[in-house]
């Protein structure tokens, strides 16, 4: 990450870019220091470069998450989100940018799924596909939040 040091009389920040290239700033006192790390890890967060670009939609980026994912889980899982998504989420949301897909969207989303009269079983486990889609497009740097928590504990899935 990135620390603060004293070296012969000055304040030191030692911390790492986004491309992973070390870098030092000097600095006269603590004070002065801590608000150059406070505006350079803000700077961080928000030069992250998207492996991919921050207006795909959910029909696009399902198929590469997929793919990245795959090697990590089993077979059987792997079947299932392909399913969940092949037949109740892509329909419904795959021409949504990702970046737009906020807690009313997938709250209306389930809800419109529990009312059809599918199982709650069947819903938890297109909430859960959907969950674990939008964690990875947290990690992607497409969105900043996951809407999809807390709503399986209030839809009662």
């Amino acid at each position: 990450m990135a620390c603060i040091s004293k070296r012969r009389s000055k304040w030191v920040i030692d911390y790492r870019d986004y491309t992973g290239k070390r870098r030092w700033i000097t600095c006269d006192s603590k004070e002065m220091a801590e608000d150059e790390l406070y505006k350079i890890k803000k700077d961080l967060r928000r030069d992250a470069r998207p492996t991919l670009d921050r207006d795909i939609r959910l029909g696009d980026y399902a198929p590469v998450w997929l793919d990245k994912i795959g090697p990590t889980i089993k077979p059987r899982t792997l079947q299932s989100y392909e399913q969940n998504l092949r037949n109740h989420i892509l329909p419904a949301l795959g021409s949504v940018k990702i970046r737009v897909l906020e807690e009313g969207i997938i709250y209306d989303f389930l809800s419109r799924k529990l009312a059809s009269g599918l199982a709650k079983n069947s819903c938890r486990i297109i909430h859960a596909t959907l969950h674990r889609l939008l964690r990875s497009a947290i990690r992607d740097h497409l969105v900043d939040k996951n809407y999809s928590d807390d709503l399986a504990r209030e839809l009662k899935l």
